[in-house]
């Protein structure tokens, strides 16, 4: 079998399972719709969905239900597409936003944000992704530099362990701030820090829309470089890529979209 055919199987083979695993998404959509303390047929949630339901069964769909599931829908795709440049870049499968340190850095800065603002609520609820995207970033960039070599570029397995060690240590300062917060807040940034959706509305829907509608498609349009990636830097140069270039600014996109994810979830 030639290469050819190797490619258009493999095609046909991950467009078959993106259908399945669309069709489970969309299953557990309408599950979650019709889950909770109070129960809504998918008749009742039709017609909510399409103007006609009741005021009590349209309010819990719209103003509560509704929100979270795309909250916890935008957050994932985030999540899931930063972790598999984080992947890419690497060239380890076992890298994630979590090890390299991004999301502790992303913690630390919605800490500070509480310690300014104390609520995940109303307008300034667009304001934490700017938070948790600096705190990620200022992270990044330090683990950046450390694993930076002046002669070979950002080195993968250098960035794993310095990405480990940073997040341990930042890590360490989150948990100390949190502790200087008062009984209510510390509460409130204990479960955050958790993961949780629970509270979200559509300000925080749309806090988090634009990262994720405008950076994952920038992302599908260089991931022809992860596959160079693979190969090797050497051969990824040969073959006339610019190594370094690629590989920072790739990481910029996955930072900036598992911020703004975690920000939110």
């Amino acid at each position: 079998m030639d290469e050819k055919a190797i490619f258009l199987l493999r095609r046909k083979r991950t467009i078959r399972v993106a259908i399945v695993l669309l069709g489970v998404a969309l299953t557990v959509i309408l599950i979650s719709l019709n889950t909770g303390t109070i129960r809504l047929s998918p008749t009742s949630v039709l017609k909510a969905l399409i103007g006609y339901g009741t005021a009590e069964e349209s309010m819990i769909l719209y103003e509560y239900r509704l929100p979270r599931i795309i909250i916890t829908m935008l957050a994932g795709a985030g999540l899931g597409i930063a972790g598999a440049v984080f992947q890419g870049v690497s060239r380890n499968t076992l890298a994630d936003p979590g090890v390299l340190g991004i999301n502790a850095g992303a913690a630390f800065g919605l800490i500070a944000y509480i310690s300014f603002f104390r609520s995940l609520d109303g307008p300034a609820a667009l304001m934490i992704p700017l938070f948790t995207f600096a705190g990620g970033a200022v992270i990044a960039l330090v683990i950046f530099l450390f694993a930076y070599d002046r002669y070979r570029g950002l080195l993968p397995i250098r960035l794993i362990l310095v990405g480990i060690a940073v997040s341990a240590g930042v890590s360490a300062m989150t948990l100390l701030l949190s502790l200087r917060l008062d009984e209510d807040t510390y509460a409130f940034a204990a479960r955050w820090l958790a993961g949780s959706v629970w509270s979200r509305d559509w300000v925080n829907v749309w806090g988090l829309f634009p990262w994720i509608v405008v950076l994952i498609p920038i992302i599908y349009y260089r991931s022809a470089t992860l596959d160079l990636f693979t190969l090797g830097d050497e051969t990824a140069a040969s073959l006339g890529s610019a190594v370094t270039r690629s590989r920072l600014i790739l990481l910029a996109l996955a930072v900036a979209l598992s911020c703004a994810s975690v920000s939110m979830a």
